[in-house]
């Protein structure tokens, strides 16, 4: 074979004619620049490496049994500390997600307790049944049946962050016992703002149809009372017994009048007591007192306000006979509860 023949050229070949061999041998050169060409453009490992990447194969390895198999021949990946993929993996694996995990565990605390702070607290007390409640300050709300006062978390506007009044809202009727303060205390009706620093004193809020009406008595202390919608306009009580309504979110307060705390406060002993009561407001207070629906069947322009006083163990069924012989009715029951109609 001539000397210029690269010593790869197959031996099968080397009974050619001189000219054939060299013919044949820049074929087989040229074919091997191709084929090196073929590989460079492919990359064939960087292509299996990069895959592997991204199905995590080495990890498939070391931890199943069901691995994809290793191609024949191929070399195991070198693990190559610089590449970025694999310290991604390592670095989110380590101390650095366990910081990350713990941070995040520690904003969703921080989140949950302050949507729990910021949820109003609610006290409801059905019909027929009274509660008394201690509230963030030390101060006490009894409460009569068929009623709820809500009231922010510990008297506060944002979490440790004190609001500037103590202020709670009630439907129904309460008797509050305030502690004294540097913060005002608000009573919130429908249709009035009763505020006080330190003294005991009794809210009624009662709805009557589409009318609500607000009565504050008070006890001990003084308080003021003004209209929802008219805030300016209000009346100070300062005397025991001291009393004034609030008939409507726009109506002025009526000034100060005297009642009989006996009357204001027997359902706080057991009673009922009403004084000239318009007849729906008095089945109203019934209802409240007892936890019973009464319905009445006449017009109430027939019928005209009443005083009643039991002082304390009133059954409802007394009431309702004396009611009725007050106001020429008479009552049945029935599986909603009871009707007043005409004898």
């Amino acid at each position: 074979m001539d000397d210029s023949m690269p010593p790869d050229l197959p031996d099968l070949f080397d009974d050619a004619a001189p000219d054939r061999q060299r013919d044949l041998a820049s074929v087989w050169a040229a074919l091997g620049e191709a084929e090196a060409a073929r590989d460079q453009a492919f990359q064939q490992e960087r292509t299996w490496t990069a895959l592997a990447e991204r199905l995590d194969l080495d990890a498939a390895s070391e931890g199943s049994s069901a691995a994809l198999p290793r191609a024949e021949g191929r070399p195991p990946r070198p693990r190559d500390p610089s590449d970025p993929a694999r310290t991604s993996r390592q670095t989110w694996s380590g101390p650095t997600a366990r910081r990350l995990l713990m941070l995040l565990v520690v904003l969703g605390g921080l989140l949950a307790g302050g949507w729990f702070w910021t949820r109003p607290v609610t006290v409801t007390t059905a019909g027929g049944t009274q509660a008394t409640t201690t509230l963030p300050d030390g101060s006490t709300a009894q409460l009569n049946g068929g009623t709820h006062i809500t009231y922010r978390r510990g008297f506060a506007a944002l979490p440790f962050v004190p609001a500037e009044q103590r202020r709670v809202r009630l439907e129904g009727e309460a008797f509050f016992s305030v502690t004294s303060g540097d913060r005002p205390f608000q009573v919130v009706t429908p249709t009035a703002r009763v505020t006080a620093l330190g003294t005991q004193f009794t809210v009624e809020s009662l709805r009557v149809d589409d009318d609500t009406t607000t009565q504050v008595t008070v006890r001990e202390g003084r308080v003021r009372v003004a209209a929802a919608g008219r805030p300016e306009d209000a009346v100070t009580l300062a005397q025991p017994g001291a009393q004034s309504r609030v008939a409507g979110a726009t109506a002025s307060p009526t000034s100060p009048t005297m009642a009989d705390l006996n009357y204001a406060e027997a359902w706080r002993r057991g009673g009922f007591a009403v004084r000239q009561s318009p007849l729906p407001a008095t089945l109203r207070r019934l209802e409240r007192r007892f936890g019973a629906t009464i319905r009445l069947k006449v017009d109430s322009v027939q019928t005209r306000p009443m005083t009643l006083l039991y002082d304390e163990d009133a059954r409802l069924e007394t009431v309702l006979s004396d009611v009725c012989l007050v106001q020429n009715l008479s009552y049945r029951t029935t599986s909603q509860g009871y009707v007043l109609t005409e004898p």
